[in-house]
């Protein structure tokens, strides 16, 4: 298995915990374990980013930002 395919399957599977995590109600969520949820949903972003651009690297920021963008707006939306 190359680097590309582990990425992506590790995208995958980081996409559904992600989703996951962020739509789950607030109480019933473990304490912040980065201190605030703002540190934690950039660090989740930069993670899918990294993994985007190991995914697929000749693919150009300029689309990977805008699928991030609609893909993070979505979850705020449910």
């Amino acid at each position: 298995m190359t680097l590309r395919w582990a990425a992506r399957i590790v995208l995958a599977v980081s996409v559904v915990v992600i989703t996951d995590l962020a739509l789950q109600p607030g109480p019933d969520l473990p304490g912040s374990l980065l201190g605030s949820d703002k540190v934690e949903h950039a660090v989740a972003f930069l993670a899918l980013a990294v993994l985007c651009r190991l995914s697929w690297p000749r693919l150009s920021a300029w689309l990977v930002a805008p699928l991030l963008l609609t893909y993070g707006f979505g979850i705020e939306v449910a």
